[in-house]
């Protein structure tokens, strides 16, 4: 995964000490070892959380153990590059094309042939709805948290500038932990805090001397774009879009953008949380519960 500290590091992190959530190893698309969250019955109908940039199964720690309790058999890897997941050096692995592969691989293992609800957040939405779209037969729902490709995403035009490759081996010592807690600050809403732990999980992946240079390759490969008003009306899953008003990083499109139309004629809710910042399943974790909740006693039988 990396190196030894990261992995001897991962044993004392979260979900360390968490009951009924267990972790191992898969190595998948493309040949690298990931870390797998899970929980919840064998049996239980699948349900894939999928985070976003710079995150990892951890921003899931509220929604993991609540669908795991509702019978869900619930998966949050730590995607490559993120986490204790390995970080491949090779910067193509980071393109939107490779990370798709990549996302799908997972899907497929952990739902194990059936319809599985997929909840993505932010680069983890954006993954999930392109899944969808590409194959909407696979999937029973869909749960789009801030979602990329339903919004501009200006800072990634931003970090993009600020990062250019001469930039890489200054990385450790540009990006402290105190930046860490800053941009947990910056991604939340009105209303919300964050607690010393969080810094320490989201900070802990740093140990590995491959995260920096894997979140640059990623800022640079992947495709932040709106996505095409047209193509969202082909989305069949049953979905549910969830927003904060005060979101900084993906700024939602405005009532009149085709895309909604386009959603709402697929039946698709839209749920938008006034005070809400970006990480609205970690601010507001209940509410993001039972909406998916709703979501699937709504949604058609695997």
């Amino acid at each position: 995964m990396g190196n030894s500290r990261a992995e001897s590091s991962a044993a004392h992190h979260w979900p360390s000490g968490e009951h009924g959530l267990t972790t191992r190893e898969v190595t998948i698309e493309p040949g690298v070892r990931i870390r797998l969250v899970e929980a919840g019955p064998e049996d239980g109908a699948p349900a894939v959380l999928l985070h976003g940039w710079a995150c990892s199964a951890y921003s899931f720690r509220f929604l993991i153990p609540d669908l795991a309790a509702a019978g869900f058999r619930v998966t949050a890897p730590d995607l490559m590059g993120h986490g204790y997941s390995e970080k491949p050096g090779d910067a193509t692995c980071y393109g939107t094309g490779a990370l798709l592969r990549h996302a799908d691989a997972i899907v497929r293992l952990a739902s194990a042939g059936r319809r599985p609800l997929v909840v993505g957040h932010s680069m983890g939405g954006g993954l999930a709805l392109q899944l969808a779209l590409n194959e909407p037969d696979r999937f029973r729902a869909l749960a789009l948290l801030s979602s990329v490709g339903l919004g501009k995403v200006p800072v990634a035009t931003l970090g993009r500038w600020l990062s250019p490759q001469a930039i890489e081996p200054l990385l450790p010592l540009v990006v402290r932990r105190w930046v860490f807690g800053l941009v947990l600050s910056l991604v939340r809403g009105r209303g919300s805090s964050y607690e010393s732990r969080d810094v320490d999980e989201y900070w802990a992946p740093t140990e590995d001397p491959a995260f920096l240079p894997a979140l640059r390759a990623m800022l640079h490969g992947f495709d932040w774009s709106l996505m095409d008003g047209e193509r969202l009306a082909s989305l069949r899953p049953s979905t549910l879009v969830v927003l904060g008003e005060l979101d900084r990083l993906l700024v939602a499109m405005k009532e009149d953008w085709p895309g909604w139309e386009a959603l709402r004629g697929r039946g698709v809710r839209i749920l938008r949380i006034p005070g809400g910042g970006h990480v609205i399943h970690e601010e507001r974790p209940q509410l993001v519960r039972d909406a998916v909740l709703r979501l699937m006693s709504e949604a058609p039988a695997e």
